[in-house]
């Protein structure tokens, strides 16, 4: 069985994902092929024109990535719950009907209760900025601004007390005051499209304030 495939995005041509659905594919014995598109346009019509030539060209489906996973939202006939959820896709299967699908919070809750399946599972601590990370958040987990701007930097102030010799080096300080620097990460972006912008704008009023704290605490400390 042959299963043509794709990923939509911008910036993508290191992107491992051929690799890997290849060697999914092979596993059960399917014959994949999966190819990487970078539309010219961002817009909702460049997507639209760019999903409609891999439909004509016989493709099951295709994942999406940045920056069009809400744009594909507006692009496709019907919307699965999973995407609903979150108002964005990462895949869209062609068929009868072109329909968005998101597999970015079901897999991760699937991992999750896979290894966890008789815990509580509670907040969840997602370190980094990855685009996925905000929508683990807007699916129910939830989110506490202080542990990346009060916990975040004192660990790693605590793990070069501990680990590094040259702790008063200058490059250390960095790498502590940039653990405290105030949120530039999608987290803000993603939450205001979410449904959630009174959150965010909360969420973001609070990490500024603890970002001066932990700032201008460090710099005491460092003596710098």
């Amino acid at each position: 069985m042959n299963l043509k495939l794709g990923l939509i995005g911008n910036a993508i041509a290191k992107s491992k994902a051929p690799a890997l659905h290849i060697f999914l594919g092979e596993l059960p014995g399917l014959d994949v092929t999966y190819d990487l598109f970078d539309p010219l346009s961002n817009t909702e019509d460049g997507f639209i024109i760019q999903i409609s030539d891999l439909r004509d060209r016989g493709y099951s489906g295709c994942n999406v990535t940045y920056p069009f996973k809400q744009i594909a939202m507006q692009s496709v006939e019907h919307c699965e719950p999973s995407a609903k959820l979150v108002s964005a896709t990462n895949t869209i299967k062609f068929g009868s009907e072109t329909r968005a699908i998101n597999t970015d919070h079901s897999g991760f809750i699937r991992a999750l209760t896979s290894k966890l399946a008789a815990a509580e599972i509670g907040s969840t601590l997602i370190l980094g900025a990855g685009g996925v990370g905000p929508i683990h958040h807007w699916v129910g987990n939830s989110w506490d601004t202080i542990d990346r701007r009060f916990l975040h930097p004192t660990l790693v102030a605590a793990i070069c007390v501990l680990f590094v010799d040259n702790f008063h080096d200058p490059d250390i300080y960095a790498v502590i005051l940039l653990a405290s620097s105030p949120m530039a990460s999608l987290y803000p972006v993603f939450g205001a499209n979410y449904g959630s912008p009174n959150l965010t704008a909360s969420c973001l009023t609070a990490t500024k304030l603890l970002s001066l704290i932990t700032i201008s605490g460090w710099i005491l400390i460092l003596g710098i």
